[in-house]
């Protein structure tokens, strides 16, 4: 799949001239002229086509049958070229690209320069290849949102299941929602999402509240806002937990209920399965136990049982963890020792797992999909339903941070984010490698008609307080 084309207008500039030669078929000395430039800014693993420049002599005439050599970062298709009757040259410049396979492009964020030389005459061109820049993100479905000085953006397929979009537009590309406010968190499930204020008001948007971001109700101001199906949750100044669904009922009103007056959580995380009917959190306390409540018809409280329960129930084990991540199905916890131990997947045990993948976990770098997970060392590292998996198309980027509810985004060192590309192409359910990672494109970049698609294959319709949205599988991967 040929991504990131970008058709290039007339640019005319005469950047470097060169000297006498001798390799002009006149023996004159001759100059180049840039013709057709790059873009100064572009995305990362782009193909820039039609880059062309201009041999002339000292008179101003093309000259033709020159060849012309292009070097510089990534690689230039062809490398050698010769000027035709205008004395133009003309390449494909081809930026640095990551290993993706057959179906996507990708590649390394830089600032990448190409020289175009024939003699010791030589002209170099630039562009500034980067994805869009975030503090935070999260991802779920085919959406995600991030978070730049406190304002909320978002794209994805499946963003008007959260917020009111045009009839059209270009889905891949970052949009700014202002009128949301000042926002310190966000978390998307699958049919809804939340932002958190400043102050720790939480409110929340679906099709049940007609895509206005309404106030939860009976809970005070809470922080580590987390999300998966309608069901959210976060954590009050007392370390209690406070969860409640945003998308169900009959009326829009998102009463919060506190899980225990006991228990005290430093880190929760919530998830709903595929139906949208079922939902489950777990809860790491500062003591490193885990605790799960809610639906458990796969194992995903971790309690050996497949009963579900209203209130929290240890996972079994007596594990001590660092870290926590859950997901639609499942969760898993990383222990002092960087192991990784899942329970809840369908044909696991319903008892804490271990997953055999190299880790190296030292930070909030873990995340956790519908099949998948996946951490950073830093390289990005992955399993499948317990079981590790060679990833070439993750383990070459390099990341600090990872979100994942259906479909996988991550955050480079940089704070330039990259999503699964079928969440900015809109590939079909049955696509493979949908997780494979494609920069966000920045909305000041040109879009490529190759990337970017117009519409949404859902309506972005508010169902009536009285119906349910139809609900969607996520794609495995």
């Amino acid at each position: 799949m040929t991504r990131g084309i970008i058709l290039l207008v007339a640019f005319p500039v005469v950047m470097t001239a060169g000297c006498d030669s001798g390799s002009e078929p006149s023996g004159a000395a001759y100059t180049l002229e840039t013709v057709t430039a790059p873009p100064a800014q572009s995305l990362p693993g782009d193909s820039l086509k039609a880059i062309t420049v201009r041999v002339v002599s000292r008179s101003g005439l093309p000259l033709t049958n020159v060849s012309v050599t292009w070097t510089g970062d990534g690689s230039a298709v062809p490398a050698t070229s010769v000027t035709d009757q205008d004395g133009i040259a003309t390449t494909t410049w081809v930026l640095p690209q990551l290993d993706g396979g057959f179906f996507h492009t990708s590649g390394p964020p830089g600032d990448y320069q190409l020289t175009a030389s024939t003699g010791d005459a030589s002209v170099t061109l630039e562009t500034s290849a980067h994805a869009f820049k975030v503090d935070k993100v999260n991802a779920s479905g085919y959406a995600a949102c991030g978070l730049r000085s406190q304002t909320l953006w978002c794209w994805g397929v499946d963003l008007p299941w959260i917020v009111a979009m045009p009839d059209t537009w270009n889905y891949a590309v970052p949009r700014e929602f202002p009128d949301v406010g000042p926002v310190t968190d966000v978390a998307l499930g699958l049919y809804a999402g939340c932002v958190r204020s400043p102050a720790g008001e939480i409110r929340c948007s679906s099709t049940r509240t007609n895509l206005q971001f309404l106030a939860i109700t009976d809970a005070p101001a809470l922080d580590h806002l987390t999300g998966g199906g309608d069901y959210f949750c976060g954590i009050a100044g007392d370390g209690t937990a406070w969860c409640w669904h945003a998308d169900d009922g009959a009326a829009a009103v998102l009463q919060a209920i506190q899980i225990s007056s006991t228990l005290q959580f430093v880190q929760v995380g919530a998830g709903g399965h595929a139906n949208g009917f079922d939902s489950f959190a777990c809860g790491l306390t500062q003591e490193g136990a885990a605790y799960c409540w809610g639906s458990n018809g796969d194992g995903e409280l971790g309690n050996g049982t497949t009963n579900p329960s209203v209130v929290p129930v240890a996972v079994t084990g007596g594990h001590v963890f660092k870290q926590l991540a859950v997901s639609t199905d499942a969760a898993c916890g990383v222990d002092q020792n960087d192991a990784i131990w899942c329970w809840g997947w369908e044909g696991l045990p319903p008892v804490p797992s271990s997953v055999p993948v190299e880790t190296g976990v030292t930070g909030p770098i873990f995340a956790l999909g519908a099949f998948n997970g996946y951490t950073s060392s830093p390289a990005i590292r992955s399993w499948y339903l317990g079981t590790a998996i060679d990833r070439p198309d993750l383990n070459a980027l390099h990341v600090q941070a990872l979100s994942e509810k259906g479909q996988l985004c991550a955050l480079t060192p940089g704070n330039e984010v990259y999503c699964s590309w079928v969440m900015l192409d809109g590939a079909s359910e049955s696509t493979v490698h949908p997780s494979a990672l494609v920069p966000v494109p920045r909305p000041d970049v040109p879009s490529s008609t190759a990337r970017i698609s117009q519409g949404s294959r859902r309506s972005a319709t508010a169902a009536t307080p009285t119906s349910s949205p139809a609900r969607r599988h996520p794609v495995p991967h």
